[in-house]
Protein backbone atom coordinates (compact mmCIF):
# COMPACT_ATOMS: atom_id res chain seq x y z
CA UNK A 1 0.00 0.00 0.00
CA UNK A 2 1.08 3.36 -1.18
CA UNK A 3 2.30 5.71 2.02
CA UNK A 4 3.28 9.61 1.37
CA UNK A 5 5.00 9.20 4.95
CA UNK A 6 8.05 7.38 3.64
CA UNK A 7 8.86 9.38 0.53
CA UNK A 8 8.24 12.86 3.10
CA UNK A 9 11.79 12.60 4.35
CA UNK A 10 13.86 11.50 1.81
CA UNK A 11 12.25 14.38 -0.60
CA UNK A 12 12.82 16.62 1.62
CA UNK A 13 16.49 16.08 2.11
CA UNK A 14 16.57 15.94 -1.65
CA UNK A 15 14.70 19.27 -1.36
CA UNK A 16 16.37 21.39 1.29
CA UNK A 17 20.21 20.15 -0.40
CA UNK A 18 18.82 21.32 -4.24
CA UNK A 19 18.20 24.55 -2.33
CA UNK A 20 21.23 24.96 -1.39
CA UNK A 21 22.89 23.55 -4.51
CA UNK A 22 20.75 25.39 -7.04
CA UNK A 23 21.21 29.06 -5.10
CA UNK A 24 23.32 30.69 -7.74
CA UNK A 25 22.38 33.32 -9.75
CA UNK A 26 23.84 31.80 -13.06
CA UNK A 27 21.42 28.93 -12.90
CA UNK A 28 18.19 28.50 -15.00
CA UNK A 29 15.00 29.31 -13.24
CA UNK A 30 13.68 25.80 -13.59
CA UNK A 31 16.47 24.76 -11.76
CA UNK A 32 16.15 26.80 -9.01
CA UNK A 33 12.30 25.81 -8.67
CA UNK A 34 13.33 22.43 -8.43
CA UNK A 35 13.08 22.06 -4.65
CA UNK A 36 9.64 24.48 -4.58
CA UNK A 37 8.50 21.65 -7.27
CA UNK A 38 9.76 18.77 -5.02
CA UNK A 39 7.64 20.08 -2.01
CA UNK A 40 4.48 20.33 -3.89
CA UNK A 41 4.49 16.45 -5.43
CA UNK A 42 4.88 15.90 -1.51
CA UNK A 43 2.45 17.74 -0.05
CA UNK A 44 -0.18 16.43 -3.10
CA UNK A 45 1.26 12.50 -2.14
CA UNK A 46 0.16 13.41 0.94
CA UNK A 47 -3.12 13.89 0.05
CA UNK A 48 -4.01 10.73 -0.92
CA UNK A 49 -4.01 9.30 3.24
CA UNK A 50 -6.41 10.92 5.43
CA UNK A 51 -4.14 12.95 7.65
CA UNK A 52 -3.57 14.56 4.27
CA UNK A 53 -7.49 15.23 3.82
CA UNK A 54 -7.05 16.18 7.23
CA UNK A 55 -4.49 18.57 6.85
CA UNK A 56 -6.16 20.44 4.34
CA UNK A 57 -9.57 20.92 5.86
CA UNK A 58 -7.33 22.19 8.68
CA UNK A 59 -5.82 25.14 6.55
CA UNK A 60 -9.55 26.18 6.46
CA UNK A 61 -9.47 27.41 10.66
CA UNK A 62 -9.32 30.37 10.86
CA UNK A 63 -6.19 29.93 13.15
CA UNK A 64 -4.18 28.60 10.08
CA UNK A 65 -6.16 30.79 7.73
CA UNK A 66 -4.64 33.89 8.78
CA UNK A 67 -1.05 32.88 7.34
CA UNK A 68 -2.20 30.48 4.16
CA UNK A 69 -4.74 32.91 3.06
CA UNK A 70 -4.61 35.87 4.22
CA UNK A 71 -1.32 36.69 3.81
CA UNK A 72 -0.70 34.49 0.43
CA UNK A 73 -3.94 36.64 -0.82
CA UNK A 74 -2.65 39.64 0.57
CA UNK A 75 0.80 38.82 -1.26
CA UNK A 76 -1.02 38.02 -4.78
CA UNK A 77 -2.82 41.09 -4.84
CA UNK A 78 -0.01 43.71 -3.84
CA UNK A 79 2.07 41.65 -6.36
CA UNK A 80 -0.26 42.37 -9.40
CA UNK A 81 -1.11 46.15 -8.10
CA UNK A 82 2.64 46.80 -8.12
CA UNK A 83 5.77 48.10 -9.88
CA UNK A 84 6.86 44.73 -11.02
CA UNK A 85 3.63 42.39 -11.72
CA UNK A 86 5.08 39.46 -13.61
CA UNK A 87 7.78 38.80 -11.78
CA UNK A 88 6.56 39.92 -8.23
CA UNK A 89 3.17 37.42 -9.35
CA UNK A 90 5.44 34.75 -10.08
CA UNK A 91 7.16 34.93 -6.55
CA UNK A 92 4.20 35.45 -4.78
CA UNK A 93 2.88 31.95 -6.34
CA UNK A 94 6.16 30.59 -5.32
CA UNK A 95 5.44 31.31 -1.95
CA UNK A 96 2.01 30.37 -1.73
CA UNK A 97 2.84 27.30 -3.23
CA UNK A 98 5.64 26.82 -0.26
CA UNK A 99 3.46 27.68 2.65
CA UNK A 100 0.33 25.49 1.69
CA UNK A 101 2.73 22.12 0.98
CA UNK A 102 4.79 22.67 4.10
CA UNK A 103 1.74 22.82 6.04
CA UNK A 104 0.18 19.62 4.74
CA UNK A 105 3.63 17.99 5.05
CA UNK A 106 3.91 19.25 8.72
CA UNK A 107 0.69 17.77 9.72
CA UNK A 108 1.11 14.74 8.19
CA UNK A 109 4.64 13.99 8.79
CA UNK A 110 5.05 15.97 11.91
CA UNK A 111 7.82 18.73 12.39
CA UNK A 112 10.72 16.65 14.18
CA UNK A 113 10.52 14.59 10.51
CA UNK A 114 11.06 17.76 8.78
CA UNK A 115 13.82 18.89 11.15
CA UNK A 116 15.75 15.46 10.96
CA UNK A 117 15.67 15.72 6.99
CA UNK A 118 16.94 19.45 7.46
CA UNK A 119 19.36 18.15 10.08
CA UNK A 120 20.29 15.89 7.43
CA UNK A 121 20.69 17.96 4.85
CA UNK A 122 23.04 20.48 7.25
CA UNK A 123 25.46 17.81 7.40
CA UNK A 124 26.06 17.56 3.46
CA UNK A 125 25.94 21.02 3.13
CA UNK A 126 28.40 21.75 5.20
CA UNK A 127 30.04 19.37 4.16
CA UNK A 128 30.82 20.44 0.57
CA UNK A 129 31.28 23.79 1.91
CA UNK A 130 34.22 22.43 4.41
CA UNK A 131 35.48 20.53 1.92
CA UNK A 132 35.70 23.38 -0.98
CA UNK A 133 38.17 25.76 1.89
CA UNK A 134 39.97 22.44 3.25
CA UNK A 135 41.14 22.04 -0.40
CA UNK A 136 42.02 25.37 -0.66
CA UNK A 137 44.08 26.23 2.30
CA UNK A 138 45.44 29.69 1.10
CA UNK A 139 42.13 30.94 1.10
CA UNK A 140 41.71 30.09 4.75
CA UNK A 141 44.92 31.86 5.98
CA UNK A 142 44.26 34.61 3.95
CA UNK A 143 40.84 35.06 5.74
CA UNK A 144 42.30 34.57 9.15
CA UNK A 145 44.32 37.84 7.70
CA UNK A 146 41.22 39.59 6.72
CA UNK A 147 41.17 38.95 3.26
CA UNK A 148 37.86 37.81 2.44
CA UNK A 149 37.75 34.33 -0.02
CA UNK A 150 35.39 33.76 -2.77
CA UNK A 151 32.91 31.31 -1.97
CA UNK A 152 31.90 28.09 -3.13
CA UNK A 153 28.94 27.53 -5.83
CA UNK A 154 28.58 31.74 -6.10
CA UNK A 155 26.96 32.42 -2.60
CA UNK A 156 27.32 35.75 -0.77
CA UNK A 157 29.21 35.30 2.12
CA UNK A 158 26.48 36.42 4.50
CA UNK A 159 24.05 34.59 2.76
CA UNK A 160 26.68 31.02 3.32
CA UNK A 161 26.66 32.25 6.99
CA UNK A 162 22.91 32.34 7.29
CA UNK A 163 22.80 29.12 6.14
CA UNK A 164 25.27 27.67 8.26
CA UNK A 165 23.71 29.00 11.28
CA UNK A 166 20.70 27.13 10.24
CA UNK A 167 22.85 23.53 9.69
CA UNK A 168 24.14 23.97 12.91
CA UNK A 169 21.12 25.00 14.82
CA UNK A 170 18.95 22.68 13.10
CA UNK A 171 20.76 19.51 14.01
CA UNK A 172 18.75 16.67 15.97
CA UNK A 173 19.71 18.03 19.24
CA UNK A 174 16.01 17.02 20.64
CA UNK A 175 16.20 13.97 20.36
CA UNK A 176 18.24 10.93 21.63
CA UNK A 177 21.17 9.80 18.90
CA UNK A 178 23.05 7.22 18.43
CA UNK A 179 27.07 8.34 19.05
CA UNK A 180 28.12 8.05 15.92
CA UNK A 181 25.07 10.57 14.51
CA UNK A 182 25.57 12.39 17.74
CA UNK A 183 29.33 12.76 16.91
CA UNK A 184 27.74 13.98 13.22
CA UNK A 185 26.07 16.55 14.43
CA UNK A 186 28.79 18.33 16.84
CA UNK A 187 31.29 18.17 13.84
CA UNK A 188 28.53 19.87 11.78
CA UNK A 189 28.25 22.71 14.04
CA UNK A 190 31.91 22.61 14.83
CA UNK A 191 32.19 23.33 11.40
CA UNK A 192 29.70 25.72 10.97
CA UNK A 193 30.81 27.84 13.27
CA UNK A 194 34.71 27.80 11.97
CA UNK A 195 33.14 28.54 8.30
CA UNK A 196 31.21 31.31 9.73
CA UNK A 197 34.35 33.02 11.19
CA UNK A 198 35.61 32.52 7.65
CA UNK A 199 33.48 33.66 5.40
CA UNK A 200 33.54 36.76 8.01
CA UNK A 201 29.45 37.28 8.15
CA UNK A 202 29.07 39.40 11.37
CA UNK A 203 25.33 38.63 11.57
CA UNK A 204 25.06 35.56 11.12
CA UNK A 205 27.86 34.83 13.86
CA UNK A 206 25.28 37.28 16.51
CA UNK A 207 22.45 35.13 15.40
CA UNK A 208 24.02 31.61 16.19
CA UNK A 209 25.20 32.57 19.79
CA UNK A 210 22.32 34.50 20.03
CA UNK A 211 19.86 31.53 19.37
CA UNK A 212 22.73 29.36 21.28
CA UNK A 213 22.66 31.36 23.84
CA UNK A 214 18.55 32.02 24.52
CA UNK A 215 18.98 27.73 24.26
CA UNK A 216 21.24 27.61 26.84
CA UNK A 217 19.36 29.83 29.28
CA UNK A 218 16.08 28.07 28.96
CA UNK A 219 18.28 24.40 29.48
CA UNK A 220 20.10 26.30 32.91
CA UNK A 221 16.59 26.94 33.86
CA UNK A 222 15.46 23.54 33.75
CA UNK A 223 16.92 21.92 36.95
CA UNK A 224 18.96 23.65 40.21
CA UNK A 225 21.94 20.80 39.05
CA UNK A 226 21.79 22.79 35.73
CA UNK A 227 22.05 26.33 36.81
CA UNK A 228 25.11 25.87 38.90
CA UNK A 229 26.96 23.48 36.57
CA UNK A 230 27.84 26.40 33.92
CA UNK A 231 27.98 29.17 36.81
CA UNK A 232 30.38 26.53 38.35
CA UNK A 233 32.72 25.99 35.18
CA UNK A 234 32.91 29.60 34.52
CA UNK A 235 34.16 30.47 37.65
CA UNK A 236 36.79 27.68 37.15
CA UNK A 237 37.70 29.04 33.84
CA UNK A 238 37.79 32.57 35.17
CA UNK A 239 39.90 31.58 38.49
CA UNK A 240 42.03 29.46 36.18
CA UNK A 241 42.65 32.24 33.71
CA UNK A 242 43.32 34.60 36.36
CA UNK A 243 45.80 32.14 38.40
CA UNK A 244 47.67 31.79 34.88
CA UNK A 245 47.63 35.35 33.75
CA UNK A 246 49.10 36.52 37.05
CA UNK A 247 52.23 33.77 36.71
CA UNK A 248 52.80 34.94 32.93
CA UNK A 249 52.22 38.65 32.52
CA UNK A 250 54.62 39.87 30.11
CA UNK A 251 53.92 37.05 27.80
CA UNK A 252 50.09 36.92 28.15
CA UNK A 253 50.18 40.97 27.65
CA UNK A 254 51.46 39.99 24.18
CA UNK A 255 49.19 37.29 23.32
CA UNK A 256 46.54 39.49 24.48
CA UNK A 257 47.25 41.68 21.60
CA UNK A 258 48.11 38.99 18.94
CA UNK A 259 44.68 37.85 19.87
CA UNK A 260 43.18 40.69 19.34
CA UNK A 261 44.72 42.16 16.35
CA UNK A 262 43.74 38.36 14.28
CA UNK A 263 39.92 39.18 15.80
CA UNK A 264 39.89 42.21 13.89
CA UNK A 265 40.87 41.36 10.85
CA UNK A 266 39.00 37.92 10.45
CA UNK A 267 36.22 40.55 11.54
CA UNK A 268 36.94 42.65 9.07
CA UNK A 269 36.33 45.49 11.69
CA UNK A 270 39.07 48.10 9.89
CA UNK A 271 38.26 47.12 6.70
CA UNK A 272 37.05 50.24 4.11
CA UNK A 273 34.06 48.92 3.38
CA UNK A 274 32.77 46.60 5.68
CA UNK A 275 34.78 47.98 9.26
CA UNK A 276 33.18 49.98 11.66
CA UNK A 277 32.25 53.72 10.74
CA UNK A 278 31.18 52.32 7.51
CA UNK A 279 26.92 52.78 9.01
CA UNK A 280 26.56 48.08 8.76
CA UNK A 281 28.53 48.27 5.76
CA UNK A 282 26.81 51.27 3.87
CA UNK A 283 23.36 49.74 4.91
CA UNK A 284 22.88 52.78 7.07
CA UNK A 285 22.23 54.75 4.15
CA UNK A 286 20.13 52.26 2.06
CA UNK A 287 17.76 52.00 5.54
CA UNK A 288 17.99 55.78 5.90
CA UNK A 289 16.92 56.30 2.00
CA UNK A 290 13.95 53.33 2.48
CA UNK A 291 12.37 55.14 5.43
CA UNK A 292 11.96 58.27 3.37
CA UNK A 293 9.92 55.55 1.07
CA UNK A 294 7.91 54.24 3.97
CA UNK A 295 7.11 57.38 5.19
CA UNK A 296 5.75 58.35 1.33
CA UNK A 297 2.95 55.49 2.31
CA UNK A 298 4.90 52.29 0.79
CA UNK A 299 4.14 51.04 4.19
CA UNK A 300 0.20 50.89 3.78
CA UNK A 301 -0.31 48.37 0.86
CA UNK A 302 3.47 47.71 -0.34
CA UNK A 303 4.83 48.05 -3.68
CA UNK A 304 4.98 44.40 -4.66
CA UNK A 305 6.78 40.42 -3.20
CA UNK A 306 10.30 40.46 -4.04
CA UNK A 307 10.31 43.26 -6.60
CA UNK A 308 13.59 44.39 -4.41
CA UNK A 309 15.99 41.32 -4.70
CA UNK A 310 17.66 42.42 -7.86
CA UNK A 311 17.62 45.82 -7.96
CA UNK A 312 18.04 47.27 -4.01
CA UNK A 313 20.09 45.92 -1.35
CA UNK A 314 18.27 46.36 1.64
CA UNK A 315 20.02 44.23 3.62
CA UNK A 316 16.93 43.90 6.77
CA UNK A 317 14.44 41.62 6.11
CA UNK A 318 11.38 44.04 8.35
CA UNK A 319 11.98 46.96 5.89
CA UNK A 320 11.53 44.34 3.16
CA UNK A 321 9.04 43.26 4.06
CA UNK A 322 6.97 46.12 4.98
CA UNK A 323 8.40 47.85 1.58
CA UNK A 324 7.07 44.99 -0.68
CA UNK A 325 3.93 43.94 0.86
CA UNK A 326 2.80 46.70 3.12
CA UNK A 327 2.12 46.27 7.29
CA UNK A 328 -0.41 43.86 7.35
CA UNK A 329 1.13 40.84 6.16
CA UNK A 330 4.41 42.72 7.91
CA UNK A 331 2.36 42.36 11.28
CA UNK A 332 1.15 39.09 10.45
CA UNK A 333 4.18 37.71 9.88
CA UNK A 334 6.68 38.71 12.54
CA UNK A 335 3.59 38.41 14.99
CA UNK A 336 3.36 34.86 14.21
CA UNK A 337 7.36 34.26 14.61
CA UNK A 338 7.28 36.37 18.14
CA UNK A 339 4.69 34.36 19.08
CA UNK A 340 5.33 30.94 18.36
CA UNK A 341 8.89 31.50 19.96
CA UNK A 342 6.80 32.88 23.35
CA UNK A 343 4.55 29.94 23.46
CA UNK A 344 7.96 27.66 22.47
CA UNK A 345 9.83 28.87 25.70
CA UNK A 346 6.78 28.49 27.82
CA UNK A 347 6.09 24.93 26.76
CA UNK A 348 9.62 24.51 26.97
CA UNK A 349 9.71 25.53 30.73
CA UNK A 350 6.94 23.57 31.60
CA UNK A 351 6.85 20.12 29.33
CA UNK A 352 8.17 17.12 30.54
CA UNK A 353 12.22 16.41 30.16
CA UNK A 354 11.74 13.97 27.53
CA UNK A 355 9.81 16.82 25.05
CA UNK A 356 11.83 19.90 25.45
CA UNK A 357 14.51 19.00 23.19
CA UNK A 358 12.09 19.77 20.36
CA UNK A 359 10.92 23.17 21.62
CA UNK A 360 14.67 24.45 22.51
CA UNK A 361 15.82 23.91 18.79
CA UNK A 362 12.59 25.84 17.85
CA UNK A 363 13.73 28.29 20.14
CA UNK A 364 16.67 28.94 19.35
CA UNK A 365 15.84 28.33 15.51
CA UNK A 366 13.85 31.42 15.54
CA UNK A 367 15.84 33.45 17.78
CA UNK A 368 18.69 33.50 15.43
CA UNK A 369 16.71 33.54 12.39
CA UNK A 370 15.11 37.28 13.84
CA UNK A 371 18.12 38.24 14.66
CA UNK A 372 20.33 37.21 11.27
CA UNK A 373 17.49 39.10 8.92
CA UNK A 374 18.29 42.20 10.79
CA UNK A 375 21.06 42.43 7.97
CA UNK A 376 19.70 40.22 5.41
CA UNK A 377 16.31 39.68 3.74
CA UNK A 378 15.09 35.91 4.24
CA UNK A 379 12.86 36.25 6.51
CA UNK A 380 10.44 35.01 4.53
CA UNK A 381 11.98 33.27 0.98
CA UNK A 382 11.86 30.21 -0.64
CA UNK A 383 15.37 30.38 -2.06
CA UNK A 384 17.19 28.96 0.54
CA UNK A 385 17.37 26.03 2.86
CA UNK A 386 17.41 28.01 5.90
CA UNK A 387 14.12 29.82 5.38
CA UNK A 388 12.32 26.87 3.81
CA UNK A 389 12.66 25.24 6.95
CA UNK A 390 11.75 28.44 9.01
CA UNK A 391 8.79 28.46 6.62
CA UNK A 392 7.81 25.32 7.92
CA UNK A 393 8.29 26.47 11.67
CA UNK A 394 5.92 29.57 10.69
CA UNK A 395 2.79 27.35 9.47
CA UNK A 396 2.52 24.94 12.55
CA UNK A 397 -0.67 26.16 14.48
CA UNK A 398 0.45 28.44 17.98
CA UNK A 399 -2.13 25.92 19.71
CA UNK A 400 0.30 22.99 19.30
CA UNK A 401 3.14 24.68 20.14
CA UNK A 402 1.24 26.29 23.74
CA UNK A 403 0.01 23.12 24.91
CA UNK A 404 0.37 22.69 28.28
CA UNK A 405 1.91 19.68 29.91
CA UNK A 406 -0.79 18.04 30.78
CA UNK A 407 -2.30 18.56 26.98
CA UNK A 408 1.31 16.69 25.97
CA UNK A 409 -0.12 13.97 24.37
CA UNK A 410 -2.80 15.21 22.19
CA UNK A 411 0.08 17.96 21.51
CA UNK A 412 2.12 15.12 19.93
CA UNK A 413 -0.33 13.22 18.07
CA UNK A 414 -0.68 16.90 16.82
CA UNK A 415 2.87 17.57 16.13
CA UNK A 416 3.79 13.73 14.92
Amino acid sequence: MFSASRLIRPGLVLAFTLSFLSYPAGLSQVVQIAPVLILLALALASLWSPAGVAALRAALMPENAVLLVVVTALAVLVSVTGLEPAGSLLQAGLLTMVLWSAFIIVRVAGLPAVLRAFGWAGVICTGITLAYFASQPALVIGALQGVRPPMPLGFHPNTLGFLLVGFALGQPWFERQTRWRFAISVGTALSAFALINIVSSRASLAGLLGGALVLAALRSGASARAILRPWVIIAAGLLGTLGWTLATAEATQERAASIAAAAVDLLQLNNEGRGVGTGLSGRGQIWESLGAELGHGAWVAGVGYRVTADSIAIDNSYLVLAYEMGIVPTVLIVGKFLLLLALAAIAYARAPASARGLYGVIVALIVAHLINNYAARYLIAVGNPFSLMMLFILVMPASALGALPQRHAKMQAIIT
